[in-house]
């Protein structure tokens, strides 16, 4: 199953989408390009080659503090080696009910709501705005 679709099913996302949300308008999440554009999750500008300076630049800085929290995950993960079988834990059912192919298109149908939430998204306006600050 895809990462985004996991996101959009766990219990995080309805809090991070609910009313109160998990997190205040001054704070956010940062995630890669698949995850969907939102006021409290931040996602780096789609580069189609007419980025300007400022894009490009908080670009970077969003992809240099996900590496900072990938190699945490990786230290944790040497240090507490059962972390390594974590996804173990999970319902495996879940993962079967589509065949690979569906999966694919479901991806893709994410992809194409990710195109029109990132239009039509206050995150939009907060990730613009935060790129004004560098």
């Amino acid at each position: 199953m895809h990462d985004v679709r996991v996101f959009r099913n766990s219990p995080g996302y309805q809090r991070l989408t609910g009313n109160p949300p998990l997190l205040p308008p001054n704070q956010h999440l940062i995630g890669d390009a698949a995850y969907p554009l939102m006021v409290n999750l931040i996602k780096p500008y789609r580069d189609n080659g007419h980025l300007n300076d400022r894009q490009r630049c908080l670009n970077q800085r969003l992809s240099s503090q996900r590496a900072a929290i990938e190699m945490a995950f990786g230290l944790l993960k040497g240090k507490w080696r059962r972390l390594k079988y974590l996804d173990m834990l999970l319902d495996e059912k879940d993962d079967n009910e589509m065949g690979p192919d569906e999966n694919d298109k479901q991806v893709e149908n994410d992809d194409a709501v990710n195109d029109i939430d990132e239009r039509n998204s206050g995150g939009a306006l907060k990730r613009d705005y935060l790129a004004t600050l560098i």
